[in-house]
């Protein structure tokens, strides 16, 4: 366990070095505050000493949803951080390794590599809900309603109207933000999206939504660095024959976990489905 460093000069103004025995090459680490209240102290340290050294942000503080980019001097292999929020709660990981260019506060601690936060997670989830749900599993994006004739089909396919999504690539493009390519490779293989002449066409469909599911419960799960768990747990609904309708009552809960996987530099989730 470290001891607090309390009494250094007071020249330090977030320019450090951690080991003073390597030539001088400047790196910047951003600390990402996605608490909702202030950070009061931050605390850094080569992890091969014993001691923290000088807090780095002095009289100052770093607000909630603000970043401070440290500038390190030196060269290291690991180093450790601690933070105190202003209600005094102490954050603390060791062994960051020594490239690290970002370190994200969040409740539930000290994160690496720039990792999202709760309400990004989140947001991503929305993002993939609505284009798995709406444009593929549920229903098609959004048509014109003009139609051409398809050779070799029986039904006429409709012109998408998006403002970002006009052709196949933009499709695919926009898929590959959310979702890793073998889930984008089936959403598209399984669907009767097509570019027509260049311009990306649907056969409209619309399947409506499960009414056997009542109320949800999100969990975000971070397993690791470069995987986090997005968890739904939703309720089901008793279904009442003698009005062939579903009620209130819970039956049983289902549970759909849903795997985010930091690839290729960014998150993206690995494995989805419909709730």
């Amino acid at each position: 366990m470290k001891k607090r460093l309390v009494a250094l000069p007071a020249v330090f103004a977030l320019l450090f070095a951690f080991c003073t025995a390597f030539a001088a090459e400047a790196q910047i680490i951003a600390i990402h505050n996605h608490l909702d209240i202030e950070i009061f102290e931050i605390y850094m340290s080569d992890s091969s000493v014993d001691n923290w050294e000088e807090d780095i942000l002095g009289d100052g503080i770093l607000e909630a949803g603000e970043t401070l980019n440290v500038t390190i001097l030196g060269s290291f292999d690991q180093f450790d951080v601690l933070v105190i929020d202003r209600n005094g709660n102490e954050m603390t990981r060791f062994n960051f390794p020594g490239n690290t260019t970002d370190i994200l506060v969040t409740r539930d601690g000290l994160t690496l590599g720039g990792a999202p936060s709760d309400i990004e997670i989140r947001a991503m989830y929305q993002k993939a809900r609505e284009a798995y749900d709406e444009w593929f599993a549920m229903g098609t994006l959004p048509t014109t309603g003009q139609g051409v004739d398809v050779p070799g089909e029986r039904w006429p396919y409709w012109r998408v109207a998006h403002d970002r999504i006009s052709s196949m690539a933009d499709l695919r493009a926009y898929l590959n933000s959310l979702f890793t390519e073998d889930v984008v490779a089936k959403l598209i293989s399984n669907s009767s999206y097509r570019d027509v002449n260049g311009v990306l066409h649907v056969m409209p469909a619309d399947g409506g939504g499960d009414r056997s599911k009542g109320a949800e419960v999100h969990e975000i799960i971070r397993i690791s660095d470069t995987e986090i768990v997005y968890r739904v747990s939703v309720d089901i609904l008793e279904f009442i024959y003698e009005k062939m309708e579903y009620g209130d009552n819970v039956v049983d809960v289902e549970i759909h976990n849903f795997r985010l996987v930091f690839e290729n530099g960014k998150w993206l989730f690995s494995n989805f489905g419909s709730i």
